[in-house]
């Protein structure tokens, strides 16, 4: 979908389709290039929305490191926050949920998951609010499902 892409500040978007059963969505950027909360990651039905069924992902290197990951099931937020995230950033979804930087948010505990996996065509990108991300060398795909 992407390869060694910068956006730098600058809105993305692309529509893909995906056979949840067989393939996944695996992203992965470098943080270091980011300041200020941004909106460095998003995939979803509508991903231009804050609602919707999307999860947003949320950057603030300033502030420890902290990373707000949003999963919406219309305009309701079940909130993932972690802290001291930095450098190197990588997310996987697939049916068994969202992995990130190694750890697994099960689909079962996230009911926003599920809308997102019914989906044949999903957007991925980064169109939601108003801090654009100037995280670098993004590697964006569509890939044949990993074994957990």
């Amino acid at each position: 979908v992407r390869d060694n892409y910068t956006p730098n500040g600058a809105a993305f978007s692309d529509t893909v389709n995906i056979d949840w059963s067989r393939q996944e969505l695996y992203a992965t950027m470098n943080l270091d290039s980011c300041s200020g909360m941004q909106c460095i990651l998003s995939f979803g039905l509508s991903i231009g929305s804050w609602a919707g069924n999307n999860v947003h992902f949320y950057y603030d290197k300033n502030n420890s490191g902290r990373l707000l990951v949003q999963c919406m099931i219309g305009g309701a937020a079940q909130n993932i926050e972690l802290w001291n995230i930095y450098e190197q950033f990588t997310i996987m979804f697939s049916s068994e949920g969202l992995t990130i930087n190694g750890v697994l948010y099960s689909t079962e505990m996230y009911p926003p998951f599920p809308y997102i996996l019914d989906a044949r065509e999903i957007q991925v990108g980064s169109t939601e609010g108003s801090g654009r991300s100037t995280a670098s060398g993004y590697y964006i795909a569509i890939r044949s499902k990993s074994t957990f």
